[in-house]
């Protein structure tokens, strides 16, 4: 039988649940605070708080063995704050994370913290997330974790989210194209041969280097808009996932995980480890009017195409913004584009068939926007982020 630790919200509160093979459970129905949390518990259900309770901390998070579940972790603290996953199988599980101190909290380990919802930041200023690498941002079927306004609308400023976190992307089952992108950056970046084609079959025809199989077609492709005209990766060991100090976009024939045997299709998740893409980013270019121009969403966030319309130049703000949606196109279909058209102020026109696009582009999404003078400042800004998330991708 699990055995109960039921604890109270008192606010000096400092919790070590020992050495067990039991799983431990703190009943909170309100929203406690505690000071210290030590967990060293090797049940596959570890210490959970029940009933999807919200917890707040001050000061340390530890987890020595085992996991750590709650519904949302919120630090609090007014000094610098830790959590600290010791062994590689350690794991703190929540669908929210917020910081709310502005000494900021650093992370350190061989464990993940898994987000399945929500990370943000509480009304502070120059408040800093130190992941260490320890942060996954989980994508399921019903949901995609994002990374909310690091600006709460324009209120705060100076917060931030420093070292690599690692941010998923479920795509369901369908032989399909997809417009994608890994929205991070990697100091030295990695080519697609050392990450994506560890997930996915990267394919093309006999002579090409480094692909999984020998395909009639390739499967992954950059946009080249000087051609209008797509590009094929030929060798994935020659092209990097992302840039230093932007994202990168692809056109990719995904239909499941390695080996997903022909005319079949599979669930599969893409993910990604580097910096998170944060703060306002613009992608440049000086490409004669008329031509296309692939742009991936730089957030772990979906975003509103309406601060995209309305803040960007060198296209037009009632213009038409391309995405594809991988179910158009019948059972056997490969997709196809949806035009979204911008008639006014959060007014728009969207074509293409029965799909779940809207004006949002989702985390992992890119989509074409179309020139209309001879250089183009695409730009997103935390303002554009939203909570619309799908699985239009």
């Amino acid at each position: 039988m699990p055995c109960l630790a039921l604890v109270s919200s008192n606010t000096s509160s400092t919790l070590t649940f020992g050495s067990t093979t039991n799983q431990q459970t703190i009943s909170a129905s309100s929203l406690p605070t505690y000071t210290n949390i030590t967990v060293d518990n090797t049940n596959v259900s570890g210490v959970t708080v029940s009933g999807g309770a919200k917890i707040q901390m001050t000061g340390a998070l530890a987890i020595t063995n085992g996991k750590f579940t709650t519904d949302t972790l919120a630090l609090t603290g007014t000094t610098a704050q830790t959590v600290t996953l010791t062994p590689a199988a350690s794991e703190i599980n929540v669908q929210n994370f917020r910081l709310s101190n502005a000494a900021g909290v650093t992370f350190s380990g061989s464990g993940f913290m898994n987000v399945s919802n929500r990370i943000g930041f509480g009304a502070i200023n120059s408040g800093t997330i130190a992941s260490a690498g320890r942060i996954n941002l989980k994508s399921s079927a019903t949901n995609t974790s994002r990374v909310a306004d690091i600006t709460n609308g324009g209120l705060n400023t100076g917060n931030a989210i420093s070292g690599n976190v690692t941010v998923e992307r479920f795509l369901p089952a369908r032989r399909a194209w997809r417009f994608l992108t890994a929205p991070i950056t990697q100091a030295t970046p990695s080519k697609l041969n050392t990450t994506w084609k560890t997930i996915v079959d990267i394919v093309g025809p006999s002579g090409s280097p480094n692909l999984t199989q020998v395909k009639p077609f390739h499967n992954f492709l950059e946009y080249n808009s000087a051609g209008d005209s797509w590009t094929n990766v030929e060798d994935p060991n020659a092209i990097d996932l992302t840039g230093t100090t932007h994202n990168k976009a692809f056109g990719a024939f995904i239909p499941g995980p390695l080996a997903t045997a022909d005319n079949t299709s599979a669930n599969v998740t893409l993910s990604s480890t580097g910096a998170l893409l944060t703060g306002d980013k613009s992608f440049t270019s000086s490409f004669a009017s008329g031509k296309y121009i692939l742009i991936p969403n730089p957030y772990a966030s979906p975003v509103n195409l309406e601060t995209i319309f309305t803040g960007s130049t060198g296209i037009n703000p009632l213009g038409t913004i391309y995405t594809w949606d991988p179910r158009l196109g019948g059972g056997s279909g490969t997709g196809g584009y949806i035009t979204i058209q911008r008639n006014s102020v959060n007014n728009f026109t969207i074509t293409g068939g029965a799909t779940g696009q809207k004006e949002f582009v989702q985390s992992g999404q890119a989509f074409f926007v179309q020139a209309n003078a001879s250089t183009q400042n695409i730009v997103f800004t935390e303002a554009a982020k939203s909570r619309r998330d799908s699985v239009v991708v």
